[in-house]
């Protein structure tokens, strides 16, 4: 017999990013640091997608819980 999984909710929340802070990324670092900022200490899984322009400037954060 196949299991079969409910979706509860999907929600999504769409947010400023705070006046005066750059969001930019040099190296591996900056990433994890911008990334925990979203995340903080989730007790679950979480998908974080963070879209980059060329120049390295986060212009889009995605988080699916």
């Amino acid at each position: 017999m196949e299991t079969i999984l409910e979706i509860v909710r999907i929600e999504q929340i769409i947010r400023e990013s705070e006046e005066g802070v750059d969001y930019i990324i040099h190296n591996p670092e900056d990433g994890a640091k911008i990334a925990s900022r979203f995340i903080g200490r989730d007790d679950h899984e979480v998908f974080f997608v963070m879209c980059l322009n060329t120049k390295n400037n986060v212009i889009a954060v995605m988080l699916v819980r």
